[in-house]
C-alpha cells in the first residue's frame, strides 16, 4: 500500500511536470543553457589559470567574451519569451547572435590552446599543465552545449507541436455512467 501511494505521486509528479513542459516548452532550451552556463562557470579557473600563464593571442579577450555574452544571452532569453505574451522576434534575434559569438569564441579559444599545446611539447606532456589540456575540452564542450540551446530554440515550434499532442489528462472512473445533461428552454 505504501509502494502504491510514492508510485501514484511519482506518476502524478511527472504528469504535472509534462503539462508543465506544454505549457512553457522553452524551458528545456533554458535547462540545457543553464547546464552549459554552470559548466562553463564552474570550470572558469582553467580557463583563467591558461589564460594567465599560456599569454596566447586573444585568450583573455575570448575568455571575457564567452562569460559575458553567456550572461547577456540568458537575458535576451528571458526577454525573447515573456510569461503569457507572444515571442519577441527581435530580442530573438539578439539571443542567436550572442549565442553565435559566445559560440565563436569558444572554439577559437580552444583552437588557439590547441595551437600552444602543439607549439609547446611540455603543455602536453607535463602534468603540473593539464589545466591547459582541460581548459581547450571545456572551451570546446560550452561551445557545443551552446550549439545545442540555439538549434532547441531554433525548433522551439516543431516540438512545441508535438509535446502538445501528448495526452496529460486525468482519466476518472466512473464518469462512464453520466449521461448527457440536455437543457431545454421553456417558452
Amino acid at each position: 500500500m505504501f509502494f502504491k501511494k510514492i508510485g501514484l505521486g511519482i506518476k502524478e509528479w511527472l504528469r504535472k511536470t509534462m503539462v508543465s513542459i506544454k505549457r512553457r516548452p522553452h524551458n528545456i532550451p533554458l535547462l540545457v543553457w543553464v547546464i552549459a552556463f554552470l559548466y562553463y562557470s564552474l570550470n572558469l579557473t582553467n580557463i583563467s589559470d591558461t589564460t594567465v600563464n599560456t599569454q596566447g593571442f586573444l585568450l583573455g579577450q575570448c575568455a571575457f567574451v564567452v562569460f559575458l555574452f553567456s550572461i547577456l544571452s540568458f537575458v535576451a532569453f528571458l526577454n525573447a519569451f515573456p510569461k503569457r505574451e507572444k515571442v519577441k522576434i527581435p530580442m530573438l534575434v539578439v539571443f542567436f547572435v550572442l549565442v553565435a559569438c559566445v559560440v565563436v569564441a569558444d572554439f577559437f579559444y580552444g583552437n588557439k590552446v590547441s595551437e600552444l599545446i602543439l607549439a609547446d611539447n611540455r603543455y602536453l606532456v607535463d602534468e603540473k599543465f593539464a589545466y591547459i589540456r582541460q581548459a581547450r575540452v571545456i572551451s570546446i564542450v560550452h561551445g557545443c552545449l551552446m550549439l545545442l540551446v540555439a538549434l532547441l530554440v531554433a525548433l522551439l515550434p516543431v516540438y512545441s507541436k508535438l509535446l502538445r499532442k501528448i495526452n496529460t489528462s486525468i482519466e476518472v472512473e466512473g464518469n462512464d455512467d453520466i449521461a448527457e445533461v440536455e437543457i431545454e428552454s421553456e417558452d
